[in-house]
């Protein structure tokens, strides 16, 4: 999930990310995610997501922008999972 830079801060994420719960709740399964930003952890951790397990991808390869950087330290990436 991710918003266009001029419709952030207006309640957008979090309001697919309550539907998304409602639906699985309904069904009775659970959601798995990967936050890609401190900021969306965050957003998570306040929903209810549990962090599980953390991931650095390119790590000697990119910077954390994602950007090509020799020796760079990698993007870091939360698994999380929540159960209704």
């Amino acid at each position: 999930m991710g918003t266009a830079a001029d419709r952030r801060r207006q309640g957008l994420a979090s309001e697919l990310l309550v539907y998304m719960q409602e639906q699985a709740r309904s069904d009775g399964r659970p959601l798995w995610l990967e936050a890609t930003t401190k900021y969306s952890r965050d957003l998570y951790l306040k929903y209810g997501f549990t962090i599980v397990g953390e991931a650095v991808l390119g790590k000697g390869k990119v910077g954390p922008d994602g950007l090509k950087k020799k020796g760079g330290e990698g993007i870091t990436t939360w698994l999380m999972f929540w159960r209704p």
